[in-house]
């Protein structure tokens, strides 16, 4: 009987070796080559109050998937919440959330640089020039400026709301606002808000397309005030609403809005993912990628070569399923990142 046992044992053993499995291999115990040119690093939000927010770094060109990279190379846990990635001057800002602070690394290797701290709760950063960015907050009601040579906050925009993602468009960046039926504007040069635009209620997502146009997602608010998410472009000579596209279709609430690598084609999560080409007069109601028994959190376009990452984020507990999707809507992939993936950066230097 033990023989019988030994030998059932040997042959799954060796069936597993000779087995074919066409995903990319996980290096969790592997340290990080010393320089990774085109990767995709993922933000790992964690759960909140958990402290296990973590990166997840795709290196493209090997074909392997590392875990828990910043853990790995700095000996100690990235945070509670990892909310975004911004890259500036050759380094990496992780912004997380709940720890009120943002890592800075190098993001060819993933050492530790620095930390900002003095923030309430951090969302997006935005580098307006070499010197300097702003940092949307949740619960502040007011923009952080942040000096990046010194590493610190040297003064505050005040504004009303929850401010959340930003673009720098004509001299001039464009601030979401959630709570709000309006954008706002500020002048980088006095560091000041120097219009409204308004859009509809919930503003959470933007983009720029190849004709400078900014385009804004709304999320709408359909419980309390009948109001439905919506598309709307934005011309930022006039600062006005040129074409508005009510999502009336939407089954759950609208984020993540991406554009294509020509900037011609615009990319959201709705339980689905819906497309629109910009020249477009109307909108598809028919999701370009459905979602089947999954939970559609996070959206990535790759700059390089337009395929679609989307993380599943299973019950928020799990790991994050990352699948990928050429530009046709052909499934191409899928692979294994950490616990609620929010988000992706592609770092091609």
């Amino acid at each position: 009987m033990k023989r019988r046992i030994t030998l059932i044992c040997a042959f799954v053993i060796l069936l597993g070796l000779v087995s074919c499995d066409t995903k990319p291999k996980a290096n969790d115990d592997i340290i990080l080559p010393p320089t990774v040119k085109g990767s995709i690093l993922m933000v790992n939000e964690g759960n909140f109050q958990f402290g296990n927010a973590s990166l997840t770094v795709y290196d493209v060109n090997q074909d392997k998937i590392y875990t828990d990279v910043f853990a790995q190379t700095n000996g100690r846990k990235l945070g509670d919440v990892f909310q975004s990635i911004t890259i500036a001057n050759g380094k990496a800002y992780l912004v997380v959330n709940n720890s009120q602070k943002i890592e800075i690394i190098n993001p060819d290797n993933y050492q530790s640089i620095g930390t900002i701290t003095g923030f309430t709760s951090p969302r997006y950063m935005l580098a307006v020039n070499t010197n300097k960015a702003y940092v949307s907050e949740y619960y502040a009601n007011c923009i952080r400026i942040v000096d990046l040579n010194a590493n610190t906050i040297i003064g505050s925009i005040k504004m009303d709301g929850w401010m959340d993602e930003m673009v720098l468009l004509n001299g001039k960046v464009y601030v979401t606002n959630v709570k709000k039926n309006y954008i706002l504007r500020i002048d980088i040069s006095t560091d000041e808000v120097t219009d409204t635009i308004p859009v509809v209620y919930g503003s959470v997502s933007m983009q720029v397309d190849s004709s400078n146009n900014l385009w804004v997602l709304s999320k709408g608010d359909l419980a309390n005030q009948g109001i439905h998410p919506s598309l709307q472009r934005i011309n930022p000579i006039t600062d006005s609403v040129e074409q508005t596209f009510p999502l009336t279709f939407s089954e759950t609430d609208v984020s993540r809005l991406r554009i294509s690598k020509n900037k011609s084609r615009l990319y959201w999560l709705s339980k689905n993912v819906f497309k629109h080409d910009i020249g477009a007069q109307t909108i598809s109601t028919i999701p370009f990628i459905r979602s089947v028994n999954q939970n559609f959190y996070g959206l990535g376009v790759n700059p390089q070569t337009d395929e679609l990452y989307i993380s599943d984020a299973k019950d928020f507990v799990q790991q994050s399923v990352i699948q990928r999707y050429r530009k046709n809507g052909t499934f191409s992939g899928e692979f294994k990142a950490g616990i609620i993936t929010g988000d992706f950066y592609f770092y091609y230097p």
